[in-house]
């Protein structure tokens, strides 16, 4: 390609250029659309409530580790302290069971998506795989 090829049909490179684009959107589109994209969109979803899981039952063990050691040191720890460890071990179990809820509910969407997209031969597969 020349640059008075460029200069002569610079509209034509640039129409291209953004119809490549187009297109390749388009594609996009298309594939997250298709059951196999949302199956693959679902199953993202529960690895990542699941590494959110693991996430919180860690804090929640780390806060519980915490308190046992102040309460431990009862006599040397000032009771805010030891009271403020207790609400800490409270919400972090709080935030554990959120998230344990959450992985139930992504479970469910991928069961659901499984079942209502894809053939019964299928199922038992799928749900084997993801599940």
């Amino acid at each position: 390609m020349t640059m008075d090829f460029v200069i002569r049909h610079w509209a034509l490179l640039i129409a291209s250029v953004m119809g490549t684009a187009v297109v390749l959107f388009v594609l996009y589109r298309l594939e997250a659309e298709s059951a196999r994209g949302r199956l693959r969109s679902r199953v993202r979803e529960l690895n990542a409530q699941k590494i959110a899981a693991k996430r919180a039952e860690r804090n929640s063990n780390r806060a519980q580790q915490r308190f046992h050691r102040l309460q431990g040191r009862a006599g040397t720890v000032p009771p805010r302290q030891l009271s403020a460890a207790d609400e800490a071990v409270q919400d972090a179990r709080m935030l554990q069971k959120v998230a344990d809820d959450l992985v139930l509910v992504a479970q469910r969407k991928l069961r659901d998506l499984i079942i209502e997209e894809f053939p019964p031969n299928r199922h038992d597969g799928l749900r084997n795989k993801y599940l």
